[in-house]
């Protein structure tokens, strides 16, 4: 997978395969997908709010402490 950034999931839930975004300094600098959840060494395919969790990003390796990642979902109404 590669880089995996240690995680705290403020609210909500996230999911494998979820499309994301990381923003650095209030800028997007990636868009693309989860495709690693892990809680402490088991792979999982869903994170609920409130939990620590590793994520990895499709084919981006420049995570920095201070990145957010957004987690981009489609809600039906």
């Amino acid at each position: 997978v590669g880089v995996v950034a240690g995680s705290l999931v403020s609210e909500g839930k996230v999911g494998l395969d979820a499309k994301a975004g990381l923003l650095r300094d209030g800028v997007v600098s990636y868009e693309g997908t989860i495709v690693l959840l892990s809680i402490l060494i088991d792979n999982v395919v869903f994170v609920n709010g409130g939990l620590e969790c590793g994520i990895g990003l499709s084919d981006y390796k420049d995570i920095k402490e201070g990145d957010t990642i957004e987690i981009l979902g489609v809600v039906e109404v």
